[in-house]
């Protein structure tokens, strides 16, 4: 196959090297244009650009997707299929250009988890599992018609960033399996209902309320982490990491006292305690929660 790759994100760079390892072959891979970055506006490229270059693969760097001399060259191309993985959304002139039409793959068992965020929101919701979805695109955003998906089962313990880089890995196979199997598999609609729109998240979800009980507070940790959710300690900022819950009740604990035991923090919330065994204190270095407890702290200061 003859194949046009689109992405941004690192989540398509795995896919990516699988790609170029296979025997299909990549005609371009597009990318967004430097952007910059960090205190220096340093320019950046993203990871796929990155690869692209040191691969010498054929890389467009393009912000403009309606640009006539962009499309004009991608129509020179005659691709038979357009990939597109952690990209952004492709016009209609653009999806429909290619023989066999445009691929998605979606990190989650379509329809459950539409839109930009799906393993961070399914996370935070305490589902039991995770999935890829690769289906064509048409105008309507993740709904379109499925080639093959696959359902991966997780624990309560797996944090976004484990989870990414395992969909990642996964995407690969499955992404490979897909281009493989476009002409002879019939693609079908998508059934079911959706769980929830998978909106990015707002700056504004990382400030966690305790005033929850304790399981959703630590599925909000591990869903968001990286780059890490926070609570308020005197009006610090503070970051938990290997969290869990403890489901006891203790009725002469307000909401956002503490203790360490057995190596962990235990934070009140609404219902139950969220454990963990690191901290770290915006702008320093991550600490145990021993490391914590030896602090200097004013008395009785609590979470927020």
């Amino acid at each position: 196959m003859n194949i046009v790759y689109f992405s941004n994100g690192i989540f398509g760079l795995d896919p990516l090297i699988t790609l170029h390892k296979s025997n299909h072959k990549i005609q371009a891979v597009i990318t967004n244009i430097d952007k910059p970055s960090g205190r220096n506006k340093t320019l950046k490229q993203t990871p796929i650009a990155k690869y692209a270059i040191q691969n010498n693969l054929n890389l467009i760097k393009i912000d403009n997707l309606n640009e006539q001399n962009f499309i004009n060259k991608l129509n020179l191309l005659k691709s038979d299929i357009f990939i597109v993985i952690s990209y952004r959304i492709l016009p209609k002139s653009i999806f429909n250009m290619p023989k066999y039409g445009s691929i998605n793959i979606h990190a989650s068992y379509l329809p459950e988890y539409p839109g930009a965020s799906p393993i961070q929101r399914s996370i935070i919701n305490g589902e039991d599992h995770l999935g890829l979805t690769s289906f064509i695109l048409n105008d309507k955003i993740d709904k379109g018609n499925i080639v093959y998906q696959k359902k991966i089962n997780i624990n309560d313990k797996i944090t976004y960033g484990d989870a990414h880089d395992m969909l990642a890995t996964e995407a690969s196979s499955l992404l490979v399996k897909t281009i493989d199997d476009i002409i002879n598999t019939k693609p079908f609609k998508q059934e079911g209902d959706i769980i929830e729109y998978a909106h990015k998240i707002n700056k504004n979800e990382y400030k966690i309320s305790l005033n929850n009980n304790c399981i959703k507070i630590h599925n909000y940790f591990r869903g968001l982490t990286p780059p890490g959710p926070y609570l308020l300690l005197d009006s610090r900022r503070v970051k938990l990491y290997n969290t869990y819950y403890d489901l006891n009740e203790n009725d002469t604990m307000q909401i956002g006292q503490f203790f360490v035991k057995n190596n962990n923090i235990y934070i009140k919330c609404k219902a139950g305690f969220i454990t963990a065994s690191t901290l770290q204190f915006e702008g320093k270095k991550s600490i145990t929660a021993i490391d914590f407890k030896n602090m200097n702290l004013k008395d009785n200061i609590i979470f927020e």
